[in-house]
């Protein structure tokens, strides 16, 4: 079930004003954090999460780029920034730079096994075994991919940070699952997404509720901050 709003944020505010603004119009999780964040996102990926101090105004227009309010899950609220980073998370289907559909963020620990992250994954989505072993798993450095087998790999959070010399919230270095099969787009959790339509310069975001998601393909693609 999509629900469509439109907010009329002061455009003088900012980020926190429209977090706070979209509280008031959307229903959160019962038992959810009840803390959103705005996602920056690009070709399918989030490449960023806005300060809640940053000026609306300053916010990109640009039409290949949209924002999306989320609510925080309960284990992202608190986070041991030396063992632990938020991963994005986008869906592909063939080539690497194929992605589409609507992107997430996972925790990912230092030193965890790549097959406990599946498992987290698999849950997530309420995946069949039988259907999870078509995922397969690729980190890519630079543009490189390298298919990883998820019984052997040790998670490094050193190969998910952007490389020196990079812009803030550039993309660098990524993992990705694929899968040969094909559906249409799935609700898994029964749980309602909102899509939300701001009018902050023409730019749309979409809310997403905690634990709502929508996926076309079993393919996802996992980047660093």
């Amino acid at each position: 079930m999509l629900q469509e709003i439109t907010l009329y944020p002061d455009k003088h505010g900012c980020v926190h004003d429209l977090l706070e603004e979209c509280k008031k119009t959307v229903t959160l999780s019962e038992n959810g954090s009840g803390k959103l964040r705005l996602l920056e996102i690009v070709s399918y990926k989030i490449i960023g999460i806005r300060q809640e101090d940053e000026l609306l105004e300053c916010l990109n227009s640009a039409t290949s780029r949209t924002y999306r309010i989320e609510e925080v899950p309960l284990d992202q609220v608190e986070m041991d920034k030396d063992q632990e980073m938020l991963v994005p998370v986008a869906h592909f289907h063939k080539e690497v730079f194929g992605t589409f559909g609507i992107p997430f963020l996972l925790r990912m620990c230092q030193d965890e096994p790549f097959r406990e992250v599946a498992r987290r994954i698999q849950m997530m989505f309420n995946v069949p075994d039988k259907e999870f072993e078509k995922f397969k798993f690729t980190i890519v450095m630079m543009g490189r991919p390298q298919y990883i087998k998820e019984d052997e790999y040790i998670v490094d959070l050193k190969d998910f940070e952007p490389q020196p010399g990079t812009f803030l919230y550039v993309v660098e270095n990524i993992i990705l699952l694929e899968s040969s099969c094909i559906q249409n787009a799935l609700f898994f959790y029964g749980l309602p997404i909102f899509v939300s339509s701001y009018v902050l310069k023409d730019t749309k975001l979409a809310f997403q509720k905690q634990n709502d998601y929508l996926i076309n393909m079993k393919n996802f693609l996992f980047t660093s901050l």
